[in-house]
């Protein structure tokens, strides 16, 4: 498969159980079947993936990118492209509730990560 323009800044992560990275930590701490995840940084969806595939859980992600979107669409429930710092969060997604929430390799990118 050779790489669009628009894939040429999609960073693209596979998770392997038997490897410390942060998403197999994180993964990790998702214990219940079945669960209601929000990968806020969903990036291309490695953690959707991983998550569907072992848990299985039902996840929902948010990414800056179209692009990481379009990869992440095959194991998210929903997936939301839009600026993690102007987002209401609360109302993009009125109305769903979530057991857990992850925000995974994000943070660190974000100007006020605390807001």
């Amino acid at each position: 498969m050779t790489d669009t323009p628009a894939d040429l800044h999609v960073y693209l992560r596979n998770i392997n159980p038997d490897e410390r990275t942060s998403l197999t930590v994180l993964a990790g701490l998702i214990t219940r079947p079945h669960a209601a995840v929000l990968d806020l940084g969903c990036g291309s969806g490695a953690l959707g993936q991983y998550l569907t595939q072992t848990r299985p859980c039902v996840v929902d992600g948010l990414t800056w990118s179209p692009a990481e979107a379009q990869h992440a669409q095959a194991h998210y429930s929903r997936v939301e492209v839009a600026d993690l710092e102007l987002v209401n969060l609360t109302e993009l997604f009125a109305g769903c509730t979530y057991d857990y929430i992850v925000c995974a390799d994000v943070l660190e990118h974000l100007r006020q990560p605390e807001r």
